[in-house]
């Protein structure tokens, strides 16, 4: 057993009282004060299509590419199930999909969901869902002369079962955009489809390019078949996005059917 793995066991078992607060898979959670990167890119069909179940639509352009998403965030307070706040940092990969419920700006098959958040990470394996606690995670947006541009970086650490991924880059200060957005991230647990539904009233995005790198053996790894993919705006479809976001406030809503 790692330290990863012991760590979130003793964890589970010291918030035993927590676990008195809902017997329910469904709950909600809100993030406070947060910087975030995401990327889209695409990526062959076939390999998407051996990490997305068969019920769930992964979306497809011209060229019969699917999409990867890699997104990164950090929260100065999350709030789980009306506990807390407490600071957490987040990071998931993903492939985009045909809404299943017609709802959200976008919408993912979630291929990996770390956290070091413990409460998060109890609640969302109660729902099903395979978290990598990672006590760890790294996200670090590093002021780097002129101050119009800082070094990204973030860091999921490997441990016995799963391999790691990091992601490095630049973000801007130049805002193009200031938008409400919803963001649904799915899942199919044995307990029945996980969706992970995120509002955001106002979230604003700057400019970003970034670079992920993985082990081939990673679930990243096996959807770009390489060790890295690169973010860059001279190689990505139209659709696609590379951006530093920042918030105020979001609002998770956890639901299993």
């Amino acid at each position: 057993m790692s330290i990863r793995t012991l760590s979130l066991a003793l964890i589970c078992t010291a918030a035993a009282c927590f676990a008195q607060s809902s017997n329910s898979t469904d709950f909600p959670a809100t993030f406070s004060n947060c910087s975030e990167y995401a990327g889209t890119g695409p990526i062959p069909f076939v390999q998407a299509a051996a990490m997305v179940p068969g019920h769930f639509t992964i979306l497809s352009d011209n060229s019969h590419n699917a999409t990867l998403v890699v997104r990164s965030t950090s929260c100065q307070s999350i709030s789980v199930d009306n506990f807390g706040p407490e600071p957490g940092v987040i990071a998931h990969i993903g492939v985009s999909v045909v809404s299943p419920d017609g709802t959200g700006d976008i919408n993912n098959f979630t291929v990996a969901f770390a956290t070091n958040n413990t409460r998060l990470a109890q609640r969302l394996k109660r729902a099903g869902l395979p978290v990598i606690f990672d006590s760890d995670l790294v996200y670090q947006v590093t002021p780097n002369p002129p101050i119009t541009t800082s070094e990204l970086y973030s860091e999921v650490s490997p441990d016995d079962l799963t391999p790691g991924w990091s992601l490095d880059g630049q973000v801007t200060n130049n805002a193009f955009l200031t938008t409400p957005f919803l963001a649904n991230w799915w899942y199919q647990g044995p307990k029945g489809v996980i969706r992970m539904s995120t509002n955001f009233p106002s979230i604003t995005f700057k400019a970003a390019q970034a670079t992920v790198t993985t082990r081939l053996s990673s679930p990243l790894g096996k959807l770009i078949q390489s060790n890295h993919y690169s973010f860059d705006a001279n190689t990505l479809r139209a659709s696609d996005f590379n951006v530093r976001g920042e918030y105020t406030s979001a609002n998770l809503s956890v639901t299993v059917r």
